[in-house]
């Protein structure tokens, strides 16, 4: 609905404004100094999101890809096979994904794999 209406910003926005919502809350001051003087903090704010602005004009944001789907459909062999077309084109891709721990043909649980480093741990693990 978004992506054909006059809302199609809105994703983006949101994404930008959850980006910067922690720095600006870690900026703000304490409520006594707001309310004893808002308009310096009003200004500061104002100040924050201008060079916010102009730090994002002309650059694309990162993009968020969430896969999904049933239990054994190919989620995780598709990811690692775009993973690795993607490192093959030099392409800068980050993340994590979890392939099925199994054994003897069963699900015991799930590991976690950096994209980037190809580290893994085990995240879930059904005790034996």
């Amino acid at each position: 609905f978004m992506a054909r209406s006059a809302f199609k910003q809105v994703p983006e926005a949101l994404e930008i404004a959850f980006q910067s919502l922690p720095v600006i809350i870690a900026n703000l001051p304490d409520a006594r100094t707001f309310l004893q003087n808002p308009g310096s903090v009003i200004r500061l704010l104002i100040r924050y999101a201008d060079n916010r602005f102009n730090d994002l004009v002309g650059k694309k944001l990162a993009s968020v890809t969430i896969v999904t789907g049933e239990v054994a459909e190919g989620k995780t062999s598709i990811l690692i096979d775009l993973i690795l077309r993607l490192k093959k084109k030099k392409m800068n891709i980050g993340g994590v994904y979890s392939p099925r721990i199994i054994e003897n043909g069963q699900t015991v649980g799930y590991k976690l794999v950096s994209v980037e480093t190809g580290e893994q741990l085990n995240y879930l693990k059904m005790k034996q």
